[in-house]
């Protein structure tokens, strides 16, 4: 058996596998080639959909040896295959009642959400929010589009986010929470992005469907992840792992934690079982 066999590393990008600039740190790479190479199992768990990770992960299946949790955890994708094997999408119905609930109580706060075509998609006013649309002018237009609200019916979404400053935010989490509670999810990746997701579905639950789906049982699962969003993947974690500027929240849970995402938190990760694993 090899040494790193009945080993699973699921990581988060951003803030976590990605640099602060969101870009590959090839320590990393190097890190996980070892990892791989030796028997050990490398997946992602991410917020980004997708097309989307490949976006910024062109050689994504290079790397990732099992399928993936993207949506946080909404869309199980195998990238190997360019296949999406399971998901969980929130009903249009219930988006556009988000949406109206969102800008009624905050008209500056602007919805983009994840749908099946790989496409970001707003309403035209949602444009206007600097947020969304510093992440339009940084997609090709093949892979976005603004569509009125009323024109989301009929489609399927993985998940959506709410955009603003991050007074807003803080203002609109408790009470998108409370109003939606049993019906969507609702989480934060960063102080001017709130998660949401249909209720049932993080990080946490979908990695370890994936894995008892994939590999069974009696592997040991390290997870990876700096925000709050990472915090169910954590708590479904055999061992959590951070970097030492994760959110306070997420240092105070996790078991391990090494240095920066800059510095390359996955290599870390595999010297640290190097040295330790028989």
């Amino acid at each position: 058996m090899k040494k790193f066999e009945k080993i699973v590393i699921a990581t988060d990008l951003d803030g976590t596998f990605f640099s602060s600039e969101a870009r590959l740190v090839e320590r990393n790479l190097r890190a996980v080639k070892y990892f791989t190479d030796n028997g050990g199992h490398f997946t992602i768990a991410t917020g980004r959909f997708p097309y989307h990770v490949r976006f910024v992960f062109s050689n994504v299946e290079e790397y990732v040896n099992m399928p993936a949790a993207t949506c946080n955890g909404s869309c199980i994708y195998d990238f190997s295959k360019n296949e999406e094997l399971s998901s969980r999408m929130i009903p249009s119905e219930l988006m556009v009642e988000l949406e109206r609930y969102v800008t009624g109580e905050e008209p500056s706060a602007a919805l983009r959400a994840s749908s099946t075509e790989h496409y970001f998609t707003c309403t035209p006013e949602g444009l206007n929010n600097p947020y969304v649309r510093m992440e339009f002018d940084r997609i090709e237009d093949s892979a976005k589009t603004t569509l009125p609200v009323d024109e989301w019916l009929g489609k399927k979404f993985y998940k959506t986010v709410i955009r603003a400053d991050e007074e807003v935010i803080n203002r609109l989490k408790p009470k998108v929470a409370e109003r939606f509670r049993g019906r969507l999810y609702v989480t934060q990746s960063a102080k001017t992005l709130i998660d949401i997701q249909l209720a049932g579905c993080d990080k946490g639950k979908g990695l370890r469907e994936l894995i008892g789906n994939v590999l069974g049982e009696g592997y040991t699962l390290y997870t990876c992840g700096d925000y709050i969003n990472d915090l169910e993947m954590h708590a479904a974690a055999d061992v959590s792992v951070c970097p030492s500027n994760a959110h306070p929240d997420v240092k105070a849970v996790c078991k391990l934690c090494f240095g920066t995402n800059d510095d390359g938190l996955i290599a870390d990760l595999v010297e640290y079982l190097d040295r330790t694993v028989e």
